[in-house]
């Protein structure tokens, strides 16, 4: 019959396994850059044998401070960086092209710095240059991350596998910077064993994105950002975002006014009009933004006593030595490679709505420890306990909210997307961080308890607006 010859004739294609894409390679692409980029910054690997430099070269703190607060302005250009992975392909990828430059880029700045003798303005040159070049590996790195996470339906698992790949980096990076200062910064060329030692990872993240990142030409021109120049120029200059400009500026400005930890940031006072116009294009492409990133805004903006204040606390009336302070602080990459673990386990077993509400509980739940810290002769190990716990839970908090940020970022828009929600995030922390000392300092006359149970409290408003989240973004399990 002629239809039993048409069925028999009609070939049913058959699907390529093996070009398939698998989460396994883009998985360690994204996590080798995200150690590499956290392992070689100037606040990570560099961060002691600078300030051990500029010492030995004879300039004070607040040079050694404005110095790093330099070093690290392309970090506040992220957005632009976003843009750019996202809206450029070079010979046809978004994403291997750019990390590859950037290893390379950043190795080469290394390496200058590496055989280069102790000179302030160059050096400073080539440090600006090596954190531009990683930006770029970091955006690229998150753009993967959102990119696989919403192909795989593993956002969360993959979340957890960025927090611990950001956080053995700078585990890592400040235990052996600390030993490369005290061992190796003589002679002529006092950063060649850091310089070699930052190739590294930088080698290696070329050499995973070179072997195991493939990406289709053709996928990429479809589903690249298309960028409206015009009308993003026009945007800039309409009346609504000059004034969101100038009052978020005033307001900044205000509220930094006389700060000596944030004096020499105040370029980020002009980076935040840049980050309200990527939000906003990326608002009208895809409207459920708007409730994450105030979530994400309001978490991170609540009052905090993880600042400056708790330090003079614990330096001042705890008698508290920095040496003691330090080892404190190491308890917390620990406590979060733990959190993240847990993490990758449980979103595979609940709703991420279910994770949120959690989150915001946990929140203020992680501040409650902190009411019970003592002098330090005598009670080091509750210190110690408080603070594994404490950061275990702040952390184990966080990661549901990293999940939603690679959830709700509109497809083709994955770097400039990422980046666009973490500059969010580090803009309220940055309020966070200096509202806390300011109500600390001047309306709850230094009563930590009260700052602590404010910081709580506050954090429990974020269940409204977690409500408002759309549910479409968090009403599944991963993998369901």
């Amino acid at each position: 019959m002629p239809s039993a010859n048409i069925s028999e004739e009609v070939a049913i294609p058959k699907i390529d396994e093996a070009s398939k894409p698998k989460m396994w390679p883009i998985a360690t692409v994204m996590a080798t850059g995200i150690f590499a980029t956290t392992f070689v910054q100037t606040q990570s690997l560099a961060y002691i044998p600078f300030n051990h430099l500029l010492a030995k070269m004879g300039y004070n703190s607040d040079t050694a401070a404005s110095f790093l607060a330099l070093c690290i302005l392309p970090w506040s250009l992220k957005v632009i960086a976003g843009v750019l992975v996202d809206g450029f392909p070079i010979f046809g990828s978004r994403r291997k092209a750019y990390l590859l430059l950037s290893a390379l880029a950043a190795s080469a700045t290394w390496l200058v710095m590496a055989c280069m003798r102790a000179q302030y303005y160059p050096l400073l040159v080539l440090a600006i240059s090596m954190n531009a070049a990683i930006v770029f590996g970091s955006t690229a790195s998150g753009g993967l991350l959102v990119e696989a996470g919403q192909l795989f339906g593993a956002s969360g698992r993959l979340s957890s596998l960025r927090v611990f790949a950001q956080t053995l980096g700078s585990a890592l990076s400040l235990y052996i910077g600390g030993e490369l200062a005290e061992y190796t910064m003589g002679g002529h060329h006092p950063l060649l064993a850091t310089g070699v030692v930052a190739i590294i990872p930088l080698a290696c993240m070329f050499l995973v994105a070179w072997f195991l990142l493939r990406e289709n030409g053709a996928s990429v021109q479809k589903s690249g950002l298309k960028i409206p120049w015009q009308r993003m120029a026009k945007d800039l200059i309409c009346l609504q975002n000059l004034g969101v400009a100038v009052i978020v500026w005033c307001a900044l400005h205000f509220l930094f006014l006389n700060s000596p930890r944030f004096s020499s940031l105040s370029f980020t006072q002009w980076i935040v009009p840049i980050v309200w116009m990527a939000f906003k294009y990326l608002y009208d492409r895809h409207r459920e933004i708007f409730w994450v990133g105030l979530l994400i805004m309001f978490i991170q903006a609540v009052p905090t006593f993880r600042s400056t204040c708790f330090y003079q606390l614990q330096i001042g009336p705890l008698h508290y030595t920095d040496d003691a302070i330090g080892k404190l602080n190491a308890v917390g990459p620990g406590v979060a490679l733990l959190s993240a673990g847990v993490y990758a386990w449980w979103c595979r077993r609940s709703s991420l709505v279910v994770s949120l509400y959690g989150a915001i509980f946990v929140t203020a739940l992680s501040a409650l420890p902190y009411l019970f810290y003592s002098v330090y002769t005598p009670y080091m190990p509750r210190a110690v306990t408080i603070e594994s716990v404490g950061t275990f839970l702040q952390y184990l908090a966080y990661l549901p909210l990293f999940d939603l940020i690679v959830r709700c970022t509109p497809k083709g828009s994955e770097a400039l997307g990422y980046a666009v929600l973490i500059s969010v995030w580090n803009i309220g922390l940055m309020i966070g961080t200096k509202t806390g000392p300011t109500l600390y300092e001047h309306i709850l006359n230094k009563n930590m308890n009260t700052l602590i149970w404010l910081n709580a409290g506050v954090t429990l408003a974020g269940l409204v607006l977690v409500f408002l989240v759309p549910r479409a973004l968090v009403e599944k399990r991963e993998g369901a």
